[in-house]
């Protein structure tokens, strides 16, 4: 009998580690379709950024970097970086590890079947993952900032999570 519950409580386990790594693994990076062509997505996306209050980085073709060392994508990769210095440093004041996902990064891309989508990495469960000041920092403000960017290209602005 106490063997039964062992295995029971062992298996249980064993399952909710599966089904988070596959629900972490699925919902670490957030695709949404563009309601507007390439070119449009970019450049709209790069002027939100700015008027969204955050600095950016960089904004350009990732094709055209990796062409200079002879690599060629089938399809265009537009690279959006940007970072808010109020999130950033009161992030890193908590957090320093945290450096690695900064500046955060907007893509802009062109599928197999030439519809235009955009992605970007889910920094509110990244948030939640990485404690208290980065669910603050990550999850609520940066988070709400992103979708007000992201609602200026998406076809369904009310479905960003």
């Amino acid at each position: 009998m106490f063997g039964i519950i062992v295995m029971s409580i062992l298996f249980g386990i064993a399952l909710t580690v599966i089904l988070e790594f596959l629900t972490i693994r699925s919902g670490i990076v957030m695709t949404y379709p563009s309601r507007l062509n390439f070119e449009e997505t970019a450049k709209t996306l790069t002027q939100a950024v700015t008027e969204a209050g955050w600095t950016l980085v960089s904004s350009e073709m990732l094709n055209a970097t990796l062409r200079e060392k002879e690599v060629y994508l089938g399809s265009r990769i537009w690279l959006i970086k940007f970072y808010k210095a109020e999130y950033m440093g009161e992030l890193l004041k908590e957090k320093s590890c945290m450096a690695c996902l900064m500046p955060d990064t907007i893509a802009v891309y062109e599928t197999s079947k030439g519809s235009v989508e955009i992605s970007r990495l889910n920094t509110g469960m990244i948030g939640k993952v990485m404690g208290a000041a980065a669910a603050r920092i990550l999850g609520e403000k940066a988070f709400s900032d992103e979708k007000k960017i992201l609602e200026s290209v998406l076809v369904k602005p009310d479905n960003i999570s």
